[in-house]
């Protein structure tokens, strides 16, 4: 998943974490933006950096100035990328772009133009999303909506769709058909679902189950949890698999005991 300016992102194979800061203005020296035009020149005037640490050593990898307003930032496992804009959207006067900046320092930065949010990223690709993904700001469940999927030289891989939440490490919970319409929240929460690894297209069905990220000794990882009594809201749920970000996708059931403490 990715995240906006002051929170850490962890690459998929737990190597490296990132982190965003956006230099502001002192706000008696802020322009009054009373056009376009002034926004465009705000953003032109931004700074922001971008860190990335070795998550075992903490040694630095990479740090990277960045000009304009930084929207998003997400790490594959070999690349970090940063959507910035000329304003607090990308699409339209926004003029959206992502970088991609190789880790090892081997090849230049490619820069992809894109109306579009950034949203997360699995091994070695990015999504990107219609709308920006914050869901403490919209009801749940959010979608649903349709996310693009580009190599980090902004190729098109291809999308999912009815997409509903993403999640660190390169995983998407969506619905298995199109969600109902009317806004019905319990139809949609009844509705079939099941989470897609990214990269190898791995899915596992949810049957019910809830899915919810957790940490792993190799990095992101999911845990599907289930109530011991399905009928009952109340009732409390156990773990009853797990994926990791760090392998083929497939579905784990040993070592559930790792996560009763959590």
């Amino acid at each position: 998943m990715s995240t906006a300016v002051g929170a850490l992102v962890v690459s998929p194979n737990g190597n490296y974490v990132s982190l965003a800061l956006q230099v502001t203005r002192k706000q008696e020296d802020e322009p009054q933006l009373t056009d376009q035009s002034s926004t465009v020149e705000l953003a032109s005037q931004q700074r922001g950096y971008v860190v990335v640490l070795d998550a075992r050593t903490g040694k630095t990898v990479l740090t990277q100035e960045v000009s304009g307003f930084i929207l998003a930032q997400a790490l594959t496992n070999d690349h970090l990328a940063v959507e910035t804009a000329d304003a607090y959207f990308p699409a339209g006067e926004g003029k959206g772009t992502i970088t991609a900046f190789p880790l090892d320092g081997t090849s230049s930065p490619t820069t992809t133009p894109t109306d579009q949010w950034l949203v997360g990223a699995g091994q070695d690709s990015l999504l990107l999303s219609p709308q920006p993904l914050y869901y403490d700001m919209c009801s749940s469940p959010c979608g649903p909506f349709t996310l693009t999927r580009i190599s980090t030289g902004g190729q098109k891989l291809g999308t999912i769709t009815h997409a509903d939440r993403v999640y660190r490490g390169g995983w998407v919970e969506r619905y298995k058909e199109p969600a109902p319409d009317g806004g019905d929240g319990e139809a949609s929460a009844q509705a079939a679902r099941e989470v897609v690894d990214v990269d190898t297209g791995a899915a596992t069905d949810l049957n019910g189950d809830q899915a919810e990220e957790t940490g792993l000794s190799t990095g992101p990882g999911l845990l599907m949890t289930r109530r011991t009594e399905p009928d009952k809201q109340s009732s409390p749920s156990v773990p009853v698999s797990w994926l990791s970000a760090a392998d083929d996708g497939h579905r784990h059931t040993e070592n559930l005991e790792q996560f009763t403490s959590k």
